[in-house]
């Protein structure tokens, strides 16, 4: 958390700039926002101060889709509090409890 204004640190990710644009749109007033527009980007972000304290993550993007983002995740340094949750169709989610980095 951003302790000069009280406000959660979110990462959003995505390639589409009219979702980045809805969804700052959406939370700007609540949350402090930080935008990737790859998964490399993202990755980079991640290990910056502030850590985020959500991502929200696109699945479908060019050359590194949500899912490889979130397998390179898992694989990396920041695996220890990284956990897999299953929704109700039987998809697979990571949630990332990143501010704990």
């Amino acid at each position: 958390m951003n302790a000069t204004d009280g406000k959660k640190l979110v990462l959003i990710v995505d390639d589409a700039p009219a979702n980045l644009q809805m969804m700052r749109s959406i939370l700007k007033d609540d949350f402090k926002i930080r935008v990737a527009t790859s998964g490399a980007k993202a990755l980079d972000l991640v290990k910056a101060e502030p850590h985020p304290d959500l991502i929200l993550l696109d699945v479908m993007m060019p050359q590194m889709d949500g899912y490889e983002v979130c397998g390179l995740l898992f694989q990396s340094e920041l695996r220890h509090f990284a956990r897999r949750l299953r929704g109700e169709d039987g998809a697979q989610f990571a949630a990332f409890p990143l501010h704990r980095c």
